[in-house]
């Protein structure tokens, strides 16, 4: 099922006329190549450990979601941060805080439901993980890198 979803959703993009890239309505942020590379390989890792952070609570396996939220939904070191922020505009910085809170409180609810396994707690996991999803959702349609 999930090889399936990924195959239409390439074939949906190879699929889109070469104008609609064109047209992209999107903000440009330009930067250099090295910079964008290593933006690109933290956002494949933030996807990642998305889907990881997902399939523990699929698993009931909350604490160890949390643990994947507070590690992985966040830049790899600080150095490197800084040095990719620097190219941010000022509301693309507040959109990456805006995924570092969101996985913070993620992670609180997780541990909280995994204590109380109670549906108020399970509730507010579902909606911690749509937090993190809409701040993902909130810079991608915002912004594009080149």
């Amino acid at each position: 099922m999930r090889a399936k979803a990924i195959g239409l959703a390439a074939m949906a993009l190879t699929a889109m006329p070469l104008a609609a890239w064109a047209d992209d309505p999107r903000e440009l942020v330009t930067m250099p190549p090295e910079i964008r590379e290593s933006m690109l390989m933290n956002m494949q890792d933030h996807l990642v450990a998305l889907d990881t952070v997902v399939s523990h609570i699929a698993s009931e396996r909350f604490t160890e979601a949390a643990l994947i939220a507070d590690q992985r939904l966040r830049f790899s070191n600080i150095e490197g941060e800084e040095a990719i922020t620097d190219w941010f505009p000022p509301a693309m910085i507040e959109a990456k805080d805006a995924l570092r809170a969101a996985a913070t409180r993620f992670a609180v609810a997780a541990r909280k439901a995994d204590q109380t396994r109670d549906y108020a707690s399970m509730r507010n996991v579902v909606w911690a993980i749509s937090d993190i999803t809409a701040a993902c959702s909130g810079c991608h349609g915002h912004y594009r890198v080149r």
